[in-house]
């Protein structure tokens, strides 16, 4: 029968029309005939006359014509006969298998419905590609459809982008109506061929669908978007469209899903790096806000990217000293990720730091960055901002639980140095002793100078007591027999103290400057600089240690 319509020219574009009318509007819907007829068998019904005129050895021109419209109503058809199969749907499928050689399932059979149609247009390596995907068994499950749908159109944008651009431009119109009820498996398409669009034309229609899904509760539907977004944001004339959407996204930086973020930081640095967009100080306040505790993130990409975006941040703000108080807030984990073992790490950190010191118009800490100095960064910094050493030592702490070996290293050398600059009473210098005793607690992370390994005892005596407390630098060189005998010129120790150093110094067995680790090496303090030492209160804090737990030492050489 089917072959007899389409064959007559009178009826063949009649028929073909009424089909692809009846397959389009009766699933999304619900249309009805015209004696009230609501059945949910009329579309499944067209599908059957569609496969039956694909199975002609010619096809119609009027079916290539609108394979945009088709393909998505077959994808729909598969979608819908997945979610809900009515008792009519069971004994009208029934009934067409008991005269056909159909599969078992109407949505199997929109599947190959599907096939039939792809081939009139496509090699059969496309089909082919997409079953060793597990893409045709993916398009039956109702959890999986969309990224299945999603697949399809990956795969056909590598065969024709102008067949993408067709479909995608068929279903603008259905996602800007926000009919629920395939709309996760329309944006799944949407977005895989979103690139083949002009923006100028479609960008504004994109934007307004993804700004709808991204307030979605559905996690799903709130990636796609995002990663729509992240191709929109690309396009010069969507920057600003798009910067109307930071409030949405600024929400989005704080999601448990590090895929989420990802996507939102992307967006937001493709934005920026046009350098089209000023940005108001209280939105960039925000924004520094939320990007801060993504600094030391587990995941090395969001690292990179928070980081990079603060950097934009602060070259696009309008009235950039309001950001002050939190570039200071940034400078020692930047300090930190310099050393990162993850390179883009590094960089990325690198380059915010030369950011913030250009910001702060430091130029010393500018330059030093510039000529990749960072070794001399701690002294700068703590020369330069002596008001807040207390705000870096505590952010600095944490970092003596490094996983990572070098930062833990940095961590103690960064401690012992701002430790010089703080007075006595200051609560942060005790913070200091005791993390510094537990970070150089484990016997792995100290070999002493004659090669032996010392006890958590014997490195908080040489360690905390001397780095910490500000006698040493961490990585000097000093002896221990000239640092004590520095302490007991400027006040000598009682009886049972000095004792206890002369049997530390003296009966050791092994030089006395060999009871240092080997990371405490620099230079040989000068006379004038002895002397300074002496009168600096924080020195003291070594003799007033020793003084108070005269069995510090005996731990050397065992009991006394």
């Amino acid at each position: 029968m089917w072959k007899t319509l389409i064959s007559s020219r009178g009826t063949k574009e009649l028929v073909l029309q009424i089909l692809f009318r009846v397959l389009e509007y009766w699933p999304a819907h619900r249309r009805r005939t015209s004696d009230g007829d609501e059945r949910d068998v009329f579309a499944l019904a067209a599908t059957v006359a569609l496969w039956e005129i694909l199975q002609l050895s010619w096809c119609p021109g009027a079916v290539k014509d609108n394979f945009p419209r088709l393909l998505l109503t077959l994808l729909f058809q598969v979608f819908i006969s997945t979610e809900e199969m009515s008792e009519q749907v069971e004994t009208f499928w029934r009934r067409c298998r008991e005269q056909r050689s159909l599969p078992p399932n109407p949505n199997r059979f929109a599947v190959q419905t599907i096939k039939a149609l792809l081939r009139q247009l496509l090699d059969e390596d496309v089909l082919m590609v997409i079953g060793r995907k597990c893409g045709w068994d993916m398009l039956l499950k109702a959890d999986s459809h969309h990224y299945a749908v999603g697949l399809l159109a990956r795969e056909l944008c590598r065969v024709s982008r102008s067949f993408c651009r067709s479909i995608a431009v068929s279903l603008l119109p259905r996602l800007s109506r926000g009919e629920p009820l395939w709309e996760l498996p329309a944006l799944a398409f949407l977005v895989e061929v979103l690139h083949c669009l002009n923006p100028r034309q479609c960008g504004p229609s994109v934007l307004q669908i993804i700004s709808r899904c991204l307030r979605s509760q559905c996690p799903e539907r709130c990636r796609l978007a995002l990663r729509g977004l992240v191709v929109l944001s690309k396009a010069p004339a969507m920057a600003k469209s798009i910067w109307s959407l930071n409030e949405s996204l600024l929400e989005l930086l704080q999601d448990a899903d590090s895929d989420v973020v990802e996507m939102t930081l992307s967006a937001f640095i493709n934005v920026l790096h046009l350098k089209t967009i000023q940005i108001s100080s209280p939105t960039a306040l925000k924004l520094l806000e939320a990007l801060r505790p993504l600094f030391d993130n587990e995941h090395s990409q969001l690292q990179q990217l928070s980081m990079l975006l603060f950097r934009e941040v602060m070259e696009a703000t309008e009235r950039s000293k309001s950001l002050k108080p939190h570039v200071y807030l940034s400078l020692v984990p930047f300090y930190f990720n310099w050393h990162d073992e993850n390179q883009r790490v590094a960089e990325a950190s690198r380059r915010a730091l030369f950011g913030a010191a250009r910001l702060l118009k430091w130029r010393d800490l500018e330059h030093l960055v510039t000529m990749e100095q960072p070794w001399r960064f701690p002294e700068c910094l703590l020369e330069k901002d002596r008001s807040r050493v207390g705000q870096y030592v505590r952010q600095a702490l944490p970092y003596l639980e490094s996983p990572e070996e070098p930062l833990r290293k940095l961590a103690i050398k960064f401690l012992g140095i701002a430790a010089r600059s703080m007075k006595q009473e200051q609560p942060e210098l005790q913070l200091i002793c005791q993390a510094e005793a537990g970070a150089v607690g484990n016997p792995e992370h100290l070999v002493f100078g004659d090669g032996h390994k010392p006890s958590p005892s014997q490195e908080a005596a040489s360690v905390s007591c001397l780095c910490v407390a500000g006698w040493i630098a961490p990585g000097s060189q000093v002896p221990l027999e000239r640092l004590l005998w520095s302490s007991f010129r400027a006040a000598p120790l009682p009886g049972r103290a000095a004792a206890t150093t002369g049997r530390a110094l003296g009966s050791s067995g092994r030089p006395a400057h060999s009871l240092l680790p080997k990371r405490l090496c620099a230079p040989q303090t000068t006379a004038p600089e002895a002397a300074q030492e002496q009168q600096h209160p924080q020195r003291l804090g070594l003799l007033t240690q020793l003084q108070l737990q005269p069995d510090i030492l005996t731990d050397f050489n065992g009991p006394a």
